[in-house]
């Protein structure tokens, strides 16, 4: 994947050193060319060449980086930027060996419009600029002089080209840090995501579980009625038929008499058990207070016999046995 360029990855505080860059070589090439002017005003000649490569780089820069912002992110027009400038500033440098000054303007565009690995080449090449000129006054004519101008390029280069490194380094390591982050983020979203979908599913199992559960209870409910109810009612048909048939005999009579009433008291014990637990039908579809309206209603239908019924306090649900209490009370 290509490396987007350093000015598309400026932060706040990256952002605040803008104005160095953009502000920062053209102060340097001032204050530059007033000491030209200074210590050459007797040389016009010169001079003259030394304001007109000052005058270009002032251009070049305006064009190139200040007119045209929108270069700036552009890897191919940067690079053009970069290479003239380092020419211009080093032609200074082999002219007047004080131009050395304007190599940060140098660092500066290195770390803001170059991509790495060219970043570290810019780098390196400002830093030689730099060592030339600092060692303008060594002899590099001689095996000696050419050995300490080395080792003054080694004593620039090395160190900025570390600097350069450990740049590369931290922004490696925010961006695997930002990276994760946004895998945690993501990773958080599908999670929370998932929980709402459990919690949904959850609460329809809850439903389907519930109304299984209600369809099995009624199930049982007709079972148990058919198995007791239904045989018990069957059984006393039964014995009243017989008590009919045996009305010349007292004693048959009696019998199937008194098993008739013994079926009816199991028949209605068995009742009892088997509704005991059931809520009666108007709680079933309704609260207590309409529940109870209603049953006044249709006793006042029937009997004739106005009723109100009021309700008063606040509303709260009560215990099941104590609804069905009041209800049956009712």
């Amino acid at each position: 994947m290509t490396e987007p360029m350093p000015l598309t990855r400026m932060e706040m505080p990256e952002r605040r050193m803008l104005p160095v860059v953009t502000v920062g070589p053209y102060v340097l090439l001032a204050i530059l060319t007033v000491a030209t002017v200074a210590i050459k005003h007797s040389a016009a000649g010169s001079l003259r060449i030394d304001l007109t490569l000052c005058g270009l780089a002032a251009a070049w820069i305006a064009w190139m980086f200040t007119l045209h912002p929108a270069w700036r992110v552009r890897p191919r027009p940067m690079a053009v930027f970069f290479v003239v400038f380092v020419v211009i500033m080093a032609i200074l440098v082999l002219r007047d060996p004080w131009f050395g000054f304007l190599t940060p303007a140098g660092y500066f565009y290195a770390f803001a419009v170059l991509r790495w690995p060219w970043r570290l080449a810019g780098v390196a090449a400002v830093a030689v600029v730099a060592a030339t000129a600092q060692a303008s006054g060594i002899n590099k004519g001689t095996v000696l002089g050419l050995a300490a101008y080395l080792a003054v390029v080694a004593v620039n280069v090395l160190p900025m080209c570390s600097l350069t490194w450990l740049d590369r380094y931290n922004d490696q390591q925010k961006d695997r840090r930002e990276l994760a982050l946004a895998e945690v983020s993501e990773a958080k979203s599908k999670l929370e995501a998932t929980l709402a979908e459990n919690a949904g599913l959850h609460q329809q199992l809850l439903t389907q579980a519930r109304e299984a559960g209600i369809l099995d209870e009624r199930q049982r409910m007709a079972r148990e009625i058919h198995d007791t109810l239904a045989q018990g009612l069957t059984g006393i048909v039964t014995q009243l038929q017989a008590a009919e048939h045996a009305a010349d005999d007292p004693a048959g009579w009696r019998r199937h008499f008194a098993a008739a009433t013994q079926l009816a008291r199991e028949s209605l014990t068995e009742a009892r058990r088997s509704v005991d637990a059931l809520r009666p039908e108007p709680l079933e579809t309704a609260r207590l207070s309409e529940a109870l309206t209603s049953v006044a209603g249709r006793w006042s239908a029937l009997h004739g016999v106005p009723v109100q019924v009021t309700t008063t306090g606040t509303v709260r649900p009560l215990p099941p046995d104590v609804e069905v209490a009041l209800l049956r009370t009712a």
